[in-house]
């Protein structure tokens, strides 16, 4: 049997390097943060000062991984100002297609390109041109042309 080349393991780099880098940094802060809580309470129980230090550090420490934890899950909160980024179908507005199933009560079908939609809008026959006004999900909001 014959071997191939053995594939070499990418470096870490560019934003998996610093996806490790921070998912590592977030599960080693919570275990320094109580580490110093627990300390500054046994140095306060012993009456010394220094334990409203630690403690201050503890808290902050477990504050301060809160917060990456919470950007970490909702990454919206560090959205793009770019209005049509990561939104598929916007792209579509202004276009004109095509009726391809009439639009009966408000529903039917039009052609985009070679891609069917559904459509919402004024009733339309089949074959009428249509312009897009708006996408809502996988539905495309239509007006005649």
């Amino acid at each position: 049997m014959k071997s191939g080349p053995l594939k070499r393991a990418r470096p870490l780099g560019g934003q998996s390097g610093i996806l490790v880098i921070v998912a590592t940094i977030s599960l080693i802060l919570p275990v320094v943060g109580v580490a110093l809580l627990g300390w500054g309470g046994y140095r306060l129980a012993v009456s010394d000062p220094v334990g409203w230090w630690l403690l201050a550090a503890g808290g902050g420490i477990i504050a301060m991984d809160i917060v990456l934890d919470v950007m970490w899950a909702h990454p919206s909160l560090g959205a793009s100002e770019e209005p049509g980024l990561s939104r598929p179908g916007t792209d579509l507005v202004g276009r004109t297609g095509i009726v391809t199933q009439p639009i009966v009560l408000g529903r039917g079908k039009v052609r985009l390109g070679d891609t069917e939609w559904i459509a919402e809008g004024v009733d339309q026959d089949v074959g009428s041109l249509v312009r897009v006004l708006a996408v809502k999900d996988v539905v495309v909001l239509v007006e005649r042309v």
